[in-house]
């Protein structure tokens, strides 16, 4: 073909970018490929090329187009630009940093290649950094309402929602028809737990954007969280009807069925997700939870390990599995996994993580002379559990601060050698600490030597004495009654299992016997209004002496229980306060007790005193109160002809 004239090969150049423009593709594109036949080594051909194929999906060769016409002309910053993009979709994110900020190295006014530069460190986790390149870039463009938007999504991802709302607030102000910030301060409003707010942003986004699948689904999210279950599930469905594939969606979906309690269509949309994303581990670890809630350990098992080889790091697997063997009563299985609370962000542990800069003590290294702060987590019923670990360290040679909260302050001091630190005051010195709930670990505890002397914990003497005087003299078998976890507001996540704890106090009305006297040990509401209610409507059940009012902590409830005969509670702080007394109790358990009371049992190594009624069927405690009101009767007889 002859060479042609430079104005010929200008004007067929010109006439692609005019085609490309007018977005006629096909024959810009053609018209491009024949620029290229006469100029093989044309960069602005490569690079408009480039953005062809880029626009069509192909950015693989997009981004071989780009990488051809940057070797021919390195100093255009438009083609390390769109190089960059193309690095970014195929997630080789380091390298489209990389051709970012080449791109501004030669046009430091290119505000779109520090957006695009910030947009890929936010995804590589660098928030700092993406936060200082959206400030970089809105000096150049103060007016994109994206990269405001994009630049709250920085300081969400660093927690700082506050900040994150404003520029949300910022980018909805310049361009209240977009959807996006609606959506993404939804996100952000839910994490601060500000609920209601958080729907209206989602309602906005959605009137907005009616098709907005993503919304409906954080707006689900959201009414789980505020138990609005059938809400929740209703907008879960709509989005998986407007976006097909929505794994994440069927997963969510499948744990509001399962607090329905509607289980074979929970494991079905579990089902879903997997048969869409096989490697999806959430959806193996939901559905392995889910399983292990209905008692099916192994099934649990092979899903929480499926999810744990297809990611090693998952968290919840690693803690969920840990909770299953510990159940099962494989202890030396149980212990590591449950480290794995840490880092589980859907774990109570992990919201209490200390950051100290003493080392961590796990029972590798002699503990002997050396000072060891134990801090307390998770709830009060578990430091009551393993604050029997604290001799051991005594024992050891160790100097042990124990740092507890107030209310259980006074009753930890019957410890012996131990240190005790109220929540929340400034620390003395110490050499290593470790979380009380990892010495069992420390102590490599197996179901087999868990420590079981008992009684580890004592009531003050002179608590004692005045609870003795004030109960006076005895008239029959005296029994203190628990018959609720409480509320966790700070915890709306955990308030289902508390719930299926708890007894309807009306339920306990057939255990009303002759001589057997009930004192009300229940604190907290809604339980307290509860018992006044059913007082004041003439209720059937046992009368119930109620000295709530006196028992400021845990202290003064020792005292009085020691002057009880049997103590007869759900699974809540005061049982294990009974059974570290050493007081005989009888601990009542829904169908999915927690792993320390494990599987068909009646009773436990961590408390020889205990007696355990379990649920043999999901939420029926008329069957368990029935069999405590026959061995109450039982026992009372025996009282009346041994009196104690």
């Amino acid at each position: 073909m002859p060479e042609p004239g430079v104005s010929n090969f200008e004007a067929k150049f010109l006439e692609a970018v005019a085609l490309h423009r007018q977005s006629r593709i096909d024959e810009a594109f053609a018209a491009y490929q024949q620029v290229l036949e006469w100029n093989p080594r044309h960069a602005p051909t490569l690079n408009f090329l480039s953005v062809i194929a880029f626009q069509s999906g192909d950015f693989q060769r997009a981004l071989e187009l780009a990488s051809r016409a940057v070797a021919f002309d390195p100093r255009s910053a438009g083609t390390h630009l769109i190089r960059g993009h193309c690095f970014a979709r195929l997630e080789q994110l380091e390298a489209a940093v990389e051709s970012y900020e080449r791109a501004i190295a030669l046009s430091p006014e290119f505000a779109d290649a520090h957006w695009y530069r910030a947009d890929a460190l936010d995804q590589l986790g660098r928030h700092m950094e993406a936060l200082s390149g959206y400030d970089e870039a809105l000096a150049l463009k103060p007016d994109a309402v994206e990269i405001h938007n994009n630049r709250a999504n920085a300081l969400r991802a660093l927690r700082r929602f506050e900040e994150a709302i404003t520029g949300y607030d910022r980018a909805i102000a310049m361009a209240p028809q977009i959807a996006a910030p609606y959506f993404n301060r939804g996100l952000a409003q839910h994490e601060r737990k500000c609920y209601e707010a958080a729907l209206a942003s989602y309602d906005q986004a959605i009137i907005i954007n009616p098709r907005y699948a993503e919304a409906y689904y954080g707006r689900g999210n959201v009414l789980k969280d505020m138990r609005r279950l059938d809400a929740s599930l209703s907008d879960y469905d709509r989005a998986i009807e407007l976006r097909s594939g929505y794994a994440e969606a069927y997963v969510n979906r499948g744990n509001v069925l399962g607090e329905l309690e509607r289980f074979d269509a929970a494991l079905a949309s579990y089902d879903s997700a997997i048969a869409l994303t096989p490697g999806n581990a959430f959806a193996h670890c939901n559905r392995g939870i889910l399983l292990f809630g209905l008692q099916r350990h192994r099934e649990a098992l092979d899903c929480l390990d499926r999810a744990i080889v297809l990611d090693p790091d998952h968290a919840l697997a690693h803690f969920t599995r840990g909770l299953v063997h510990m159940t099962l009563g494989d202890f030396q299985k149980g212990w590591p996994e449950f480290e794995w609370r840490w880092k589980n962000e859907h774990c109570v542990t992990s919201r209490e993580k200390r950051n100290l800069r003493q080392p961590l003590w796990l029972g590798e290294q002699p503990v002997r002379g050396r000072t060891i702060l134990v801090h307390c987590e998770q709830g009060l019923g578990d430091t009551i559990q393993f604050s029997r670990y604290l001799t051991l360290l005594v024992e050891r040679g160790a100097t042990v601060i124990f740092e507890v909260p107030e209310s259980l302050h006074s009753l930890m001091r019957s410890l012996p050698g131990v240190q005790h630190w109220r929540q929340g005051d400034p620390l003395p010195a110490f050499d290593c600490y470790c979380p009380l709930m990892s010495l069992p670990l420390a102590f490599k505890t197996t179901l087999d030597t868990v420590p079981s002397q008992m009684p580890y914990l004592r009531a003050d003497p002179q608590r004692a004495l005045h609870w003795r005087e004030r109960l006076g003299e005895r008239t029959g078998l005296r029994v203190g009654v628990v018959w609720s976890a409480g509320v966790r507001s700070d915890l709306p996540e955990l308030q289902s299992v508390n719930d299926r704890r708890n007894i309807p106090l009306i339920q306990l009305a057939a255990t009303k016997l002759p001589n057997v006297q009930f004192y009300s040990l229940q604190k907290g509401q809604p339980a307290e209004g509860e018992l006044a209610a059913l007082m004041a409507s003439r209720w059937d059940g046992p009368a119930l002496v109620d000295h709530a009012r006196a028992l400021h902590d845990f202290g003064e409830t020792a005292a009085l229980i020691e002057q009880l005969d049997l103590v007869i509670s759900v699974d809540t702080s005061t049982a294990h306060l009974a059974g570290a007394l050493g007081k005989p109790v009888w601990i009542l358990l829904c169908f999915d007790a927690c792993w320390r009371w494990l599987r068909d049992r009646g009773d436990s190594p961590w408390y020889p005193s205990a007696r355990l009624y379990r649920q043999s069927r999901r939420g029926d405690w008329q069957a368990v109160v029935q069999q405590v009101s026959r061995d109450l009767e039982l026992l009372a007889a025996r009282q009346i002809e041994c009196p104690l």
